[in-house]
Order: C-alpha cells, then sequence, then structure tokens
C-alpha cells in the first residue's frame, strides 16, 4: 500500500468539490483570498488601534458627531455653543414672575421683598446694645418699664412692689425689735420670767412661778427619804406592795424556771434554810417583806414588763438584818430580765444593787451595776460605801433606758444622788424583777435579813427623766 506524502501533489492537481467557485483547489482559494481583500480593503486600524477595536472616550470631538436634536446647530459643538449662550443670557430681569410677589420679573419681586423686609425693622440696629438673634437677659428692664398684670393694685411691677412693702410694714407697725434682737428673732433662754409665763400644768398657780412655789413646798414639807416616792405622771405600771398588787408578782428559783410559793411568817430571829417567807407589813405605809433561804442562790420576784424606747424605773428598798460574815453575802437589787421559755431569763438581766461590803460586824453596802450576757455576767461599776457603820433603812435604785442603753442610778436617805454607770444589752427586755442573796448561814444572830420593797414606779416614754 502506498503511503502519500507532502509535496506529492499540488494544488492545482487537486480537483474542488466545495461550493466555493473553482474547479481545483487552488482555484477556490484565489477565490476566498479575493472576497476576504474586498471586506478589508483600505482599513488596516482604528484610532490606531488594531485587532477588536472598541470605543473609547476621545475617538471623535463634538464638531465630528453630527447633531441631530432640536437644539440648533449642525454638530453637537454647535448645539452646546448655543445652549451656554442662552444660559449666560439669563438674568431675574429677563425672567417673568409668576409668583404672588408683585412684580412683573423675578428681579421685580426680589427688589418688593427686600423692601418689605427693610420696612420691617427700620429704626433698629440693635437690641440694648446687642445685635444678631437677640435673647433676653437680665437687666434688660426695669421694674418701672414693666407693666403689672397681677392683682396687687400697680401701673408697673414696681409700683405694686411698694404697695406689698407698705402693707407688710404696717403688719409690724410698732415692733422694731424682740428682746433687742432684729431680724430673724428666735427664742432664747431669758426672754421670760417664770412669773411671766402662765401655767397650764396640773399644779396649783396661775403663772410658772406660782406652780414652781407651789411644787418647791410640797418637796420642802416632806422628808428628803420621800424625794423618789411620788412621779408627777403616775403609769400604770406603778405598784404599792399591798395584800391585792403583790398577787401580781411571781417568786422565782436561781434558773428563774421553776416557782417559789411563799410561806410563813416574817420573823428576824428566824433561820430560813428553803423557800421564801413574804409578809404584807403597815407601819406607816405598805411594804412587801420577805426572807429568803440562806444558802448563796438567787430568788427573784418578777413581774411580765417590757419596756418602751425610753423608760426610767425606779423602786425603793430597804433592808434590816444581821451582820454579813464576808462581802457579798448580802445582796439586794432591781433587774431587768429578758424572757426564755415563758419564764425569766437570768442569764440575760442589767442590775443595779446593793452588796454587802465586808464582814466583821460591818452594816456598810456598796453599790455594784452588771449585766449578763448568755449567763457571763460584766461587772459595770462597784464599790462606794455610802452607808458605813448604819443600817441600810431605804435607798431608791432606778435603771434608765435609752434605746439599747441602759444607765444604773441610785439615791440614798440624806439626800445624795449617784449615776453608777452605763451599758447597752441587745436582748428584749420582759420582766421587771428583785433579785436576793442571803449567805448569812454562818456568823453571828440573830436571824435571815430582811428585804423590804415599798413600791415600783415607771415613767415612759422619756430618755432624760429623773424623778
Amino acid at each position: 500500500m502506498t503511503m502519500l506524502r507532502t509535496h506529492d501533489y499540488a494544488t492545482s492537481e487537486l480537483p474542488n468539490d466545495s461550493a466555493i467557485a473553482g474547479a481545483s483547489a487552488k482555484d477556490a482559494l484565489e477565490t476566498l483570498q479575493a472576497e476576504i481583500g474586498a471586506i478589508v480593503g483600505g482599513v488596516s486600524s482604528v484610532f490606531a488601534r488594531t485587532g477588536a477595536v472598541v470605543a473609547l472616550p476621545g475617538d471623535y470631538t463634538g464638531t465630528e458627531i453630527t447633531n441631530n436634536s432640536t437644539v440648533a446647530g449642525a454638530s453637537v459643538t454647535n448645539a452646546l455653543d448655543w445652549l451656554q449662550t442662552q444660559i449666560n443670557n439669563l438674568f431675574a430681569s429677563a425672567i417673568g414672575n409668576d409668583s404672588s410677589v408683585s412684580g412683573s420679573t423675578v428681579k421685580d419681586a426680589l427688589n418688593a421683598l427686600l423692601a418689605a423686609i427693610a420696612a420691617l425693622v427700620t429704626g433698629v440696629s440693635s437690641v440694648y446694645g446687642r445685635t444678631g438673634a437677640v435673647v433676653a437677659a437680665a437687666g434688660d428692664y426695669a421694674a418701672s418699664q414693666v407693666n403689672n398684670d397681677s392683682s396687687e393694685a400697680g401701673a408697673h411691677v414696681s409700683d405694686a412692689l411698694t404697695n406689698l412693702k407698705n402693707a407688710i410694714a404696717a403688719l409690724v407697725t410698732g415692733v422694731s425689735s424682740v428682746y433687742g434682737r432684729t431680724g430673724a428673732v428666735v427664742a432664747a433662754a431669758g426672754d421670760y420670767a417664770a412669773s411671766q409665763v402662765n401655767n397650764d400644768s396640773a399644779v396649783t398657780g396661775t403663772h410658772v412661778s406660782d406652780a414652781l412655789n407651789t411644787l418647791n413646798s410640797s418637796i420642802s414639807s416632806s422628808p428628803v427619804s420621800e424625794a423618789w416616792a411620788l412621779p408627777a405622771s403616775p403609769s400604770t405600771y406603778d405598784d404599792e406592795f399591798t395584800s391585792d398588787t403583790s398577787a401580781n408578782y411571781v417568786w422565782y428559783d436561781s434558773n428563774g424556771s421553776t416557782v417559789i410559793t411563799p410561806s410563813g411568817t416574817i420573823d428576824p430571829y428566824a433561820t430560813i434554810t428553803t423557800g421564801v417567807v413574804q409578809q404584807i407589813q403597815t407601819p406607816r405605809r405598805s411594804w412587801l417583806a420577805a426572807q429568803i433561804r440562806n444558802t448563796n442562790v438567787n430568788t427573784f420576784l418578777t413581774k411580765p414588763w417590757t419596756p418602751d424606747t425610753n423608760d426610767f424605773v425606779w423602786t425603793r428598798l430597804a433592808h434590816a438584818g444581821r451582820p454579813a460574815v464576808v462581802a457579798g453575802d448580802i445582796s439586794f437589787g432591781l433587774n431587768l430580765m429578758a424572757a426564755t421559755g415563758g419564764h425569766p431569763d437570768p442569764a440575760n438581766t442589767v442590775e443595779i444593787a446593793l452588796v454587802s461590803n465586808s464582814g466583821n460586824g460591818n452594816f456598810a453596802t456598796r453599790l455594784i451595776s452588771d449585766k449578763n450576757v448568755a449567763n457571763v455576767n460584766t461587772t459595770i461599776l462597784a464599790g462606794g460605801t455610802y452607808a458605813t457603820n448604819s443600817i441600810m433603812l431605804s435607798t431608791y435604785l432606778g435603771i434608765q433606758k435609752r434605746g439599747t442603753t441602759y444607765d444604773f442610778w441610785a439615791l440614798d436617805a440624806q439626800g445624795r444622788l449617784y449615776w453608777w454607770g452605763t451599758t447597752t444589752h441587745s436582748s428584749t427586755m420582759a420582766y421587771l424583777a428583785w433579785r436576793m442573796v442571803d449567805n448569812t448561814s454562818t456568823g453571828t444572830k440573830p436571824g435571815n435579813p430582811i428585804f423590804y420593797i415599798d413600791f415600783i414606779r415607771v415613767q415612759q416614754n422619756t430618755a432624760v427623766f429623773l424623778p
């Protein structure tokens, strides 16, 4: 088999069987070449660019583009020049005015508006020396320049103020000073004497001085030992110890939970080792007298009572009996006690008490103030023998409650007043009580000491009261 090779045939030797005109392949190629040459004849580049040329800015100028718009001009350049000329010729005076402002042209209308605005501010170049957007400021007007539209008489504000000043002056006519003081005068000590103040209290007397004289006479006619006997304002909690009122009080043992029922008759020669002997005695006035067991344990006489925020409670005590063998053998005090389980709580108390000072036949008594918090005892103030070598006949003990602060006070039979310390306690006190201790089981007879209680008084809702 013979293989064809390049140059075996020329294009003129190959017959043309295509749709292109020509008998041979050579004739057909020449026909195509002639047709292609006719298509691109005379164009070798476009805008110096060959290949697939696309439009770019600058390909044509306005003078090269025919104007086919309604604007006058053969070319685009001619049309633009004509429009510019028309714009340059547009002035306000050349534009007709179709607004509601008077004037045939826009220029006429603008001039009319300018004149109208100038007429509105004719003669005003500034306001109070200020120009621009002027706002009100202090001092723009005096009171005499402002019309008065209030209910006070006067054409201007200055007139109304003058009228008011005169009216005020008329109210205080004749008073130029008060007690030698002018201005905003406040009360001061010495403004009035007691004889110049009317008395509206329950004490007899027209003036305060008369009432004071009445009270002074009453005090002067009473023995010193009665100084704390009667409060000026009785309280529902006040008690005289009579057969009736003593029933309101309950005896408790040292733990505050066991009730002790008193029995027997007071006997200054008797030795008592159990229980309590209680008796109401009336030599001059009612007193509760008690003898307690001599076994050195606390015995409490109590009554439910919760003090207010500020209260003062005081009592009159008396004590008669045998000398103590050692200091502290005999103790007699006023207590406030908290509650636990529905009964008094000796573990939480405040107290002022009389305590025997020493033995050897000495009846001397000293004061002590203390407190118990969760059964931990703290002495507030102790010491001060004030009834040396004498039987203590009567003494007043008091506790002042001020919030959670407690102050302790005492007054002796000679009228000497003692402040005996201060403390705080967070517990709510729920009982009024007297605490008694007797440890005279040994020593000189005759018998157990006798504790006397005259009364209990309460002054409520005051933090500064002393009877």
